[in-house]
């Protein structure tokens, strides 16, 4: 069974993140943000599951 909560998750953080960054930044630097917000969604979504008790 898939767990849905990480795809959800992952699925806002990504929506966020496109709809924040300009289309004008180069793809590299569009990029690097997009691997800095994953790493710290990665990190962050452990904590919100204990915290909320999922």
């Amino acid at each position: 069974m898939i767990d849905l909560i990480p795809l959800i998750f992952y699925g806002i953080v990504c929506t966020v993140l496109a709809a924040v960054v300009p289309q004008g930044v180069k793809l590299w630097v569009r990029a690097a943000i997009g691997a800095i917000v994953g790493i710290g969604a990665a990190f962050a979504l452990p904590i919100l599951r204990g915290t909320i008790g999922i």
